[in-house]
């Protein structure tokens, strides 16, 4: 379904919520990206991220006009669970694993059925791509025991192997 030209692009987000009065507050007002194959996307601003991630995730449906086109194909919902992962925003580490481990245990989680060779050329991907590659093999740690820093947790736990 995917390669190196895939395209995912998002048009016209907008997202609104009743308030008291029986009036709306739109807290995303058409908004639209596009991401290509290998691309990053940061999305950065005082307000509205998690919200916008969300809809582009579908899991707050938009209002108004919007459409979602992965390869200039509309897609559902069910359609952009199957290519994509969600990260909460809340840290989702398990205290007792390496950051290998943790990078590991999440892909292993999407992707059961991938070989232990493609899992291990993955991880190792996202382990370089992320700059983890002195702290691959330290703990995440807990708050009893300390482990890694948490610009490097926040990192393992917003990294998905692809």
């Amino acid at each position: 379904m995917s390669s190196a030209n895939s395209v995912l692009s998002f048009s016209h987000l907008s997202y609104q919520v009743p308030v008291k009065g029986g009036a709306w507050r739109t807290l995303l007002d058409d908004v639209s990206v596009e991401v290509k194959a290998g691309e990053l996307l940061a999305i950065m601003g005082p307000s509205g991220k998690s919200t916008l991630l969300d809809v582009m995730a579908l899991r707050k449906t938009p209002t108004g006009d919007a459409f979602i086109r992965f390869n200039n194909r509309l897609i559902t919902a069910q359609t952009m669970h199957r290519i994509s992962t969600f990260v909460e925003q809340e840290d989702a580490l398990l205290g007792v694993l390496t950051v290998r481990e943790s990078i590991t245990y999440a892909l292993r989680l999407h992707l059961p059925l991938l070989p232990r060779t493609e899992v291990a050329r993955r991880v190792n991907r996202v382990i370089i791509a992320l700059g983890l590659q002195s702290c691959a093999e330290q703990r995440i740690g807990t708050p009893i025991s300390r482990g890694i820093s948490g610009g490097v947790s926040y990192s393992s736990t917003k990294s998905r192997p692809v």
